[in-house]
């Protein structure tokens, strides 16, 4: 039975590095599975939509803020993109889509144009990316959780994987984007856990535990 207290799920970024055939293959399932008994809003990364933008901005010298509105829609592109793939996906362009979806037993995958364009807290940036702006819905949902989930287990110094970080070191890391720290709020859940490795997906929301590097805030 999935929870409804307000809340109790988890936003789960879902990188744009994990858009491949055989990683999404085995990932989506495991969200899709998880699904069933815990409440998650996937926020896409851009993937290669976004990559594609940052290399035409360099080129050709476009305006960082026309820059940040294309990349939202990157990101909204990997979004229905993952909305479609997902057995149980929904899209979902506010809170009242995402917890519509949750009551019907859905997963929404939240789109974040236009609503990112208008969040003026958040500066219109290469900075500022998609890691931001999943920080950005985890608040406006009202959720204490976070899972950022890239290609890679985590923040690792001195060829170390990193247990813990405090957020004012993620500007100094090339893990997350470096606005990242400001946006989480104080007392939050936030892991940053690999994708490749659906998993240790599962073992931290099910569990509470896995090979990953938690972010203290």
């Amino acid at each position: 039975m999935i929870s409804r207290r307000r809340g109790s799920g988890w936003v789960v970024k879902l990188g744009g590095s994990l858009d491949n055939e055989k990683t999404l293959a085995a990932l989506l399932p495991v969200i899709d599975k998880l699904s069933e008994k815990h409440r998650l809003v996937i926020v896409p990364g851009g993937g290669g939509f976004a990559d594609y933008i940052r290399g035409r901005s360099a080129a050709r010298g476009v305006p960082d803020h026309v820059a940040h509105a294309q990349a939202v829609l990157a990101m909204s592109q990997f979004g229905y993109d993952l909305a479609a793939r997902l057995g149980r996906g929904a899209v979902a362009h506010d809170r009242t889509n995402a917890v519509k979806a949750l009551r019907t037993g859905c997963v929404p995958v939240f789109i974040p144009y236009p609503r990112a364009l208008a969040d003026t807290g958040v500066p219109a940036t290469w900075e500022a990316t998609s890691d931001t702006i999943a920080a950005r819905v985890c608040a406006y949902m009202g959720y204490k959780k976070i899972i950022l989930l890239k290609s890679v287990d985590g923040v690792v110094l001195n060829r170390k994987l990193l247990d813990r970080i405090g957020k004012s070191r993620l500007a100094r890391c090339d893990v997350v984007d470096p606005m990242l720290g400001k946006f989480l709020g104080k007392g939050w859940d936030c892991f940053i856990v690999n994708g490749r490795r659906p998993e240790r997906l599962a073992q931290l929301v099910s569990a509470g535990n896995a090979t990953m590097t938690r972010i203290d805030t």
